[in-house]
């Protein structure tokens, strides 16, 4: 089983942090765990004056349900593993070799 820890302000995979020994432009980037905003393809829009920035060209509505379902046919396209910690890590990548859909504990 794979151990996602903290340590002070270090995320730990496996007592291995994340990014280990990498920077960003001069920031320090070990111990980080980076996001790609995925989440946010299953929130709804509920605000009137917001809502229709999302309408789709097709149908000229936000449609929430859609929004998900496309979203979720496009997660096979994703990478099918994460890179093993032995590897280098490439930008963008959360080093531990934790798979997609892997129990965390």
């Amino acid at each position: 089983m794979t151990r996602v820890t903290i340590q002070g302000e270090d995320f730990l995979i496996d007592g291995q942090p994340t990014y280990a020994g990498r920077t960003w432009r001069g920031h320090r980037v070990e111990g980080l765990l980076l996001n790609s905003r995925m989440v946010q393809a299953i929130f709804d829009d509920l605000n009137p004056q917001t809502r229709e920035h999302w309408a789709y060209p097709d149908t000229g509505v936000w449609d929430p349900e859609r929004n998900v379902s496309e979203f979720l046919a496009m997660l096979p396209t994703y990478p099918p593993t994460w890179p093993s910690r032995r590897d280098r890590q490439p930008p963008g990548r959360l080093a531990g070799g934790v798979q997609p859909g892997a129990t965390v504990g």
